[in-house]
């Protein structure tokens, strides 16, 4: 079993992962209204969408392992 103190910093990982994801996914809708019809920039948009999704399954495993559900 791991230490209290390794499951509270991965909590406290997990929780900050997923704030910055959070401002994160808000200015990709911004920028997405924003460079509607540049298919260039959607394609960018595209990417960057499945990496914060990405980045979101892995918050979701560290707060598993920290115990938050």
């Amino acid at each position: 079993m791991a230490e209290p103190e390794t499951i509270g910093r991965i909590r406290t990982l997990a929780h900050d992962l997923a704030n910055l994801l959070t401002v994160l996914e808000g200015s990709l809708e911004l920028f997405e209204r924003q460079s509607a019809g540049n298919p260039a920039m959607g394609k960018l948009v595209r990417n960057m969408r499945l990496a914060t999704e990405r980045a979101d399954t892995i918050a979701k495993q560290l707060r598993e392992i920290g115990g938050v559900r």
